[in-house]
This record gives structure tokens, C-alpha cells and sequence, in this order.
């Protein structure tokens, strides 16, 4: 870290004609590592384009970097305003090592307020940890320590709980790594008492995941009491417990065993324990050693590893009786080089490519020699993965046959299945489909066969949702069952799909959300009527081969055909927003006679009672935690109506760094509207967001529903699913009666509408409206009726206050399937 000249080159890039700089090129980087950097051998301008040149960084990453001054450390740490992920690795001190001793900041800017997830790698000053405290949106926080007296002081560890109680209800993950052995190497440090004096986890009431890997066995059982001591009045949370190595710990085993019955643990589904037992080359022979995952089952390390774990359950029989205790075998072979070797350092740069990801990674790479052949063939090995693109290399078959994809933790494949279920031998579609696979073996009497899952919409792409989710939805039905989906044909990567756009201007031009606020003018429904006339023309001339063919009705058939082709008789599945069904989830319910006759009104009847919870949750916290906050739920109502009022007179403009444009009532209405389907994730932002905008200020509300600016681009990847919007519209005109096309009628509608809600109706009733000019494609939707016995009750979901599916529509549908039962979650959303 003498220098780092190459880094200096390289931030200050410009092409020859100076139009281009590296901000510019890597103009949507999301990841940023820097290691062995010498920052302070930055001019001024490499260190300007890194403080400015990379808003779009949402991951940072800062190894082994020295710096003259922390003044030079946290603005770097505070510029990226998108942060989500930050990790940290050790400060070095530079020559004038005393400089790097001054923690007076010159300036304390904050830190992002998308920050969820903070790493500490290796020694910190409790200052810096200090710096990033308070941190509420922190969801996940990890800390590695190797060497216990230098790395973990006491001063360290009551930042770390400072910054962890600051938290609050927000954390879910805690790891903690701290290589610690034998008493003798601690140096008379016990462990234990700096968690159970400076870390108190009973104030993170939301914890879901904690793992452990640290080596004195004096710490495990008092910190795990601690957690029992601060939340006997609170619901338990926890899922999942890991620590590495507990079977080598010398504990009182009964107490422990004892201790995980306590309520604190009742939510448990799983506790992780590593069991390791040593083996040789003879114990692994015939096998391939590129991926070794078990030895010969006849081998003496397989007898030895039997009895270890055989050794280990017995210790803890009440856990073990509970079916939540997971022994996992490492495999690991280690060659010990005894002649010497020569190794060389050189400074590149590796891009990781990826469709949604772009990488930048600047650090030291080990080799004997690397060069720009080196970073081609880098560049080279990683484009071969896995893409969107790369859906179109799987032939679409009538039996399921999956391949690894994405990040090689899902599989993926294509099912053919008729375009028309009607005319089964005519053209075909292709469903894309994903799934996280079970790890019990399908041969195994524990292995419970595929959960279906559906993220409603209509026209939701079930792929995303498993990419996003799929995992913790893995957590929540167990192990025991493969978590697949699928996109509904005419969405995303399915085929064939609609669209009568021909050009990405036309679609930037004509594309709708698919609700607007019908309210910001005296012509605003009868703009938005004439609209749908030209939308539905479009679809008529542009996309009438497949129209009638992309609806709910052939969608329920395609998830039949999932399911056969599964090999299975009936259907598990987990719809949100569906005879063959085995078990079944409905999370989100329509009123069914409503979405079918084509009325469309009945869903908002809960709407205005979001806004009101809104009003009241906003109230409860406080104005420390609620933005928007008076002395009444009613006075706050007063205050939105008011600023309702302000961007009539007045809309506000709004600059950011990818975007400009107004926040005005339609946008303000829009928002607000959004907002009310995920309580839990944008409330306090959006309270942000409205003092803000009553202040003058419409940057926070703006960003919430902010877009990418609309591009050219020559890369067909960047807008492969641009055409999902015409997917709902297609999906949601098809289901159904025919919507009445006369401007009357449309205009009747929307009064109709006003009267269910005088808050919401004028936003809801352009659902139908948009459907106005839909062109009259051949029907074949579900008429009902909507009953029915099942071999196993249904379980309907719904909350008190849902914006579009209301409880009272989950309650009708649970009245005609006997047995059936519903789960009522007191919550907006």
C-alpha cells in the first residue's frame, strides 16, 4: 500500500474524445470492493469520482485499506447514498501512523437509510464502530474476530452493542466469528462476560437467525441464557441456531438440553451443528474429488463419523426428540506443500458480469504472472454463466427435466403444454419454472413432494418470487418439500408472450401503471377511457393470435399440468391474490363474483381502513419514529389533507441523481396507494417522505416510486420483460365479463366505485376502465360456481385492513368450501 497508481489511472479515466469517464461506463455498478488501497496516494480527482462517481454502489466492500486521517475514511463510507450492504475490514495506519489516532470528524454525515446489512471484519476502533450508530433499518449484522485481545476489546464490544440496540425490532441475523482455543491463549480474557455485560440481544425482538462459530466454551450457554432473560413478553421469533462447534464443547449438557425447551426457542425449526472427523485419501477412493461430499460408506472415517453423531444426539434427547436438530458433515482435504515456492503480486481489475449485477472488484490477485490475457479469460469464465438469455438453451419438454440456473441454488426448466387446452395437438406454450429442490431424497418417506407458489397480480412472475423469497419460504413450510414455481404464460420468460408495443419508445410512451388516480383533472377519466380505446386496438391488431389464450383459466390448467408432469395426483399450492388440489394456501382473496362479473369494485371496501392504521401506527410510535407525527390520528389525517391541497396550488419539483420530474396530487395519490400494500416495509419511509414534501422537499417521496430513466440500449437482456405490464392488462381484461366500452358507462362506473370508497374509488375504478376498449376476444373464463368439497380443508389468509383483497371476500370464499378455516392477521397491507 506504498501507492496505488494503478487505481489512480484508472479513476481517472477519460475516453479520447473526454466525453466518457469511468462513472459513465460502470454507470449501474452495484458492488464495490476495494482492497490494498492506499487512499491517501489519491489525487484529488480519483478521490472525487470515487466520492461521487458510484451512487448506484448498494453493496461496499473495504478490505485492508490505509488512509491518513478517519476524515478521509467516513466520507468515503457515507457516500454511497443506495448502501444496503457495508463490510468492513481493518484501518491501516499509514507512516504518520499518529494522524489515523484522531477521531474527530470534521463532519458526521449519515449513512444510508437503505443500510441493512453491516459485516466488521478483523480489528476495529470502537470509534468507527460508533460512527455507524444509530443504524434502525440494520436487518443483519456479522462480526469476525481472530484474535480475541487485539480484535475484540471490551471498548469494541460495547459499540457493537450500541450499534445492535440502536437496531431494535429491525435485526434478523446475527453472526459472530471469534477464533478463539484453549484458556491459555484467551490470556485470562473470559469471553462470556464482555456479550453478557455490552451485547444484549433481548432488545432485537425480531431475531430469526443467530449463528455462532467461536471456540470457548464458557460463552455458549451464558449468552444463550441471556437471551431468555428480556423476552418473556414478547412472541418468539427465532428460526434457526447455528453453532459450528458445540459438539466439541465441554458443557453441561442437561442444562443445555433444558435450556432450548424455554419459549424463547419454541419457534426454532432448526439447530445447525458441524460434526468433523478426520480421513484419508483411502477413505475417499472412486470418488470424484472435484466435489466430495461423503466418503465410502464402508470407510473407517464413515463408521467414525455414525458414532460421533450417534454420540452427540444423546446429549441433548428432548432437542433431539423435537426433530430441529441438524448435524451436518464437512468434508475437507487439506495437501501440506513442503518445498518452496515463489509467489508474485500484481494489481488488477476484475469485472463480474451479470444481468442485474455489475461488480467492480480492485484488489491484489495472487499468481506468478498476470496480465491482460489474465483478465480476459476472467471476463470470459464469468459470461458463460448463468443469464436470462439462458432460458432460451432449455428445449421446452412435456416432461419436467431441470438444470442448474442463477446462482447454481435453483434449478430451472421449460414444460410444454398446449397454447389451447382445448386444442391439445395445436401450438404449444412454454412455462418457465423454477425450484429450490428438498434436501430430504424423494425415495425418503419424509419427502412431502412440491409446494406450488403463486404470487397472485395477476400476471406475477412466480421466478422472481422464488429468487427473492424462495428461501424463506423454504423456512417457513420445512425441509421436507421442493418450493418450486413458474411464470403464467404471457409473462416474463415464458412463451409465447404478449405484446403489442413494437418499440421500446412506443411502450415508454403508451405503457400504464396499472392503477391511476382518476382525480388530478376535470378529464381525467375520460383521458384515461380514450387511452384504453387505443390500447385495446393495438392489442386487437398486434397480439390477437395469443390473446384469448393468456388468462387465469388456462393458467389453473397449466398449474394441473405442472403438477402431472411432477408426477404427482393432486396439487399443493400457495396462491397469493386457486377438484385437483391436495392442500391449498390462498393468501390475499378477491371477491370472486365481483372479479368475474366484471364489476371490479368490491376490492377497495378495506382501503380507507389501511389509511386509517397508517394514521393510528403513526400516532402510537411517536414523533421519534414517525416523521409525520401529531397529537392525533385525526390531526394527521387533517395535516395529509392539507398537503393534499398544497401540491394541487402548487406541485413540487424534484432533481435526483438518475431523475428529475414533479411530485404532484396524481403522484402523491399514487404513492400513498403503494404504500398501503407493505405497511411493514414502507411506512416509515413514506412518513419521511410526506414531511419532507410538506416542507418543500419531494426527493424522498418521489424516490419511492422513482424509475429508471428510459434508455436506448443495444443490449436486448437490459428490457427482456418490459412487456409484463401488457401481461396484467391482457390477463386482467380476459378474466371475466366484458367490460361495457361506452364512455358512460365508464364514467358511471367511476361513481359507482366513489361510493364503496370516497378515498380510494378513484383510483380503483381504472382497473375496469382500462378495459374499456378491450378487444372482444373468444371467452373461456371460470363462471363459476365458486364451491366445492376438498380432501383437505383450505386454508384462507387475510388481514383487517388490505387495500385490494379484503377479509370480508376471504371470509365469503371460506364459507363455501367446508372445513375450510381462516387465518385473520390484525395488520394493514
Amino acid at each position: 500500500m506504498e501507492n496505488s497508481p494503478a487505481f489512480n489511472t484508472l479513476l481517472t479515466w477519460r475516453s479520447s474524445d473526454g466525453k466518457r469517464t469511468l462513472a459513465t461506463v460502470l454507470c449501474k455498478v452495484s458492488t464495490l470492493s476495494l482492497s490494498y488501497i492506499g487512499y491517501w496516494t489519491l489525487d484529488d480527482e480519483a478521490k472525487k469520482m470515487l466520492l461521487e462517481g458510484f451512487q448506484s454502489v448498494k453493496e461496499f466492500k473495504l478490505y485492508v485499506a490505509g488512509f491518513d486521517t478517519y476524515n478521509e475514511l467516513w466520507p468515503l463510507i457515507t457516500s454511497f447514498r443506495n448502501l444496503e450492504s457495508l463490510v468492513l475490514g481493518p484501518i491501516q495506519p499509514v507512516k504518520n501512523e499518529s494522524r489515523l489516532e484522531s477521531f474527530e470528524l470534521i463532519e458526521k454525515r449519515p449513512l444510508s437509510s437503505s443500510l441493512q446489512s453491516i459485516s466488521l471484519v478483523g480489528a476495529q476502533k470502537p470509534e468507527v464502530i460508533q460512527w455507524l450508530t444509530p443504524c434502525h433499518t440494520l436487518r443483519s449484522f456479522h462480526c469476525f474476530f481472530y484474535n480475541i485481545t487485539r480484535d475484540f476489546t471490551p471498548e469494541s464490544a460495547t459499540a457493537i452493542g450500541q450499534l445492535l440496540s440502536s437496531a431494535g425490532g429491525s435485526l434478523e441475523e446475527f453472526f459472530c466469528t471469534i477464533q478463539v482455543a484453549e484458556p491459555s491463549r484467551n490470556q485470562g480474557i473470559v469471553l462470556d462476560e464482555r456479550f453478557h455485560s455490552h451485547i444484549d440481544l433481548t432488545r432485537n425482538t425480531n431475531l430469526r437467525t443467530i449463528k455462532l462459530q467461536i471456540g470457548d466454551s464458557m460463552f455458549q450457554l451464558p449468552f444463550l441464557e441471556n437471551l431468555t432473560q428480556g423476552n418473556t413478553g414478547s412472541e418468539p421469533h427465532l428460526q434457526t441456531l447455528v453453532i459450528q462447534n458445540l459438539s466439541e464443547l465441554d458443557l453441561d449438557w442437561e442444562r443445555l438440553d433444558t435450556l432450548l425447551q424455554h419459549p424463547v426457542f419454541s419457534r426454532l425449526q432448526e439447530i445447525r451443528v458441524h460434526i468433523a472427523a478426520t480421513y484419508a485419501f483411502s477413505d475417499i477412493s472412486g470418488l470424484s474429488q472435484s466435489l466430495i461430499r461423503n466418503t465410502n460408506v464402508d470407510s473407517e472415517a464413515a463408521r467414525n463419523m455414525k458414532e460421533k453423531m450417534a454420540e452427540f444426539r444423546k446429549k441433548l434427547p428432548k432437542t433431539n426428540n423435537r426433530g430441529i436438530l441438524k448435524l451436518q458433515q464437512d468434508n475437507e482435504y487439506v495437501f501440506f506443500v513442503t518445498f518452496g515456492f515463489i509467489m508474485a503480486y500484481r494489481t488488477i481489475l476484475t469485472l463480474h458480469l451479470d444481468l442485474d449485477r455489475l461488480e467492480l472488484s480492485f484488489g491484489m490477485k495472487q499468481g506468478i504472472q498476470l496480465s491482460a490475457i489474465a483478465l480476459l479469460s476472467t471476463l470470459g469464465g464469468t459470461l458463460a454463466q448463468w443469464t436470462e438469455q439462458s432460458w432460451a438453451s432449455i428445449d421446452p419438454q412435456k416432461e419436467l427435466a431441470w438444470v442448474k440456473c442463477y446462482d447454481g441454488t435453483f434449478e430451472c426448466g421449460r414444460l410444454q403444454v398446449p397454447l389451447n387446452y382445448s386444442d391439445p395437438d395445436g401450438q404449444s406454450a412454454a412455462i418457465a419454472l423454477i425450484r429450490i429442490k428438498s434436501n430430504v431424497s424423494a425415495d425418503s418417506a419424509d419427502y412431502l413432494g412440491p409446494i406450488l407458489f403463486n404470487p397472485g397480480g395477476p400476471g406475477g412472475s412466480g421466478v422472481d418470487l422464488v429468487r427473492s423469497a424462495g428461501q424463506s419460504l423454504a423456512t417457513v413450510v420445512g425441509p421436507q418439500f421442493d418450493i418450486v414455481s413458474f411464470d403464467p404464460r404471457g409473462v416474463a420468460r415464458s412463451t409465447p408472450k404478449v405484446s403489442w408495443y413494437e418499440t421500446r419508445v412506443e411502450r415508454q410512451l403508451w405503457s400504464r401503471l396499472p392503477t391511476k388516480e382518476l382525480n388530478h383533472s376535470s378529464d381525467s377519466v375520460a383521458s384515461y377511457w380514450a387511452s384504453s380505446q387505443i390500447v385495446g386496438q393495438l392489442a386487437a391488431e398486434r397480439a390477437s393470435d395469443v390473446l384469448p389464450y393468456i388468462q387465469t383459466d388456462h393458467t389453473a390448467r397449466d398449474m394441473l399440468s405442472i403438477t402431472e408432469a411432477y408426477g404427482q395426483e393432486k396439487i399443493q399450492y400457495w396462491g397469493f391474490s386457486w377438484d385437483k388440489i391436495e392442500r391449498m394456501i390462498i393468501d390475499g382473496v378477491v371477491d370472486v363474483n365481483d372479479y368475474y362479473t366484471g364489476v371490479r369494485k368490491n376490492n377497495i371496501v378495506d382501503a380507507e381502513k389501511g389509511l386509517q392504521f397508517f394514521f393510528r401506527d403513526c400516532h402510537s410510535a411517536g414523533p421519534e419514529l414517525c416523521a409525520f407525527y401529531e397529537s392525533s390520528p385525526e390531526a394527521i389525517e387533517q395535516r395529509l389533507n392539507r398537503l393534499y391541497d398544497s401540491v394541487v396550488r402548487a406541485p413540487v419539483p424534484v432533481r435526483t441523481e438518475r431523475s428529475y420530474g414533479l411530485v404532484d396530487y396524481e403522484r402523491l395519490r399514487g404513492t400513498l396507494f403503494r404504500g398501503l400494500y407493505s405497511s411493514f416495509d414502507t411506512w416509515a419511509a413514506l412518513a419521511v417522505g410526506l414531511a419532507d414534501l410538506e416542507a418543500g422537499d419531494g426527493t424522498t417521496l418521489y424516490k419511492l416510486t422513482e424509475t429508471e430513466p428510459f434508455e436506448c440500449s443495444c443490449d436486448p437482456l437490459e428490457h427482456a420483460f418490459d412487456s409484463i405490464g401488457e401481461a396484467d392488462i391482457t390477463i386482467g381484461c380476459n378474466d371475466g365479463a366484458v367490460v361495457p366500452e361506452s364512455l358512460e358507462e365508464a364514467e358511471k362506473h367511476y361513481q359507482n366505485v366513489l361510493e364503496v370508497s370516497r378515498s380510494w374509488g378513484s383510483v380503483w375504478a381504472s382497473v375496469r376502465i382500462g378495459c374499456s376498449g378491450w378487444p372482444k376476444v373468444p371467452k373461456t373464463f371460470f363462471r363459476g360456481p365458486v364451491m366445492g368439497n376438498t380432501s383437505h380443508p383450505l386454508l384462507v389468509i387475510g388481514n383487517t385492513a388490505d387495500p385490494v383483497t379484503p377479509l370480508e371476500a376471504a371470509k365469503t370464499v371460506s364459507q363455501v368450501f367446508p372445513g375450510s378455516v381462516v387465518l385473520q392477521q390484525d395488520s394493514a397491507g
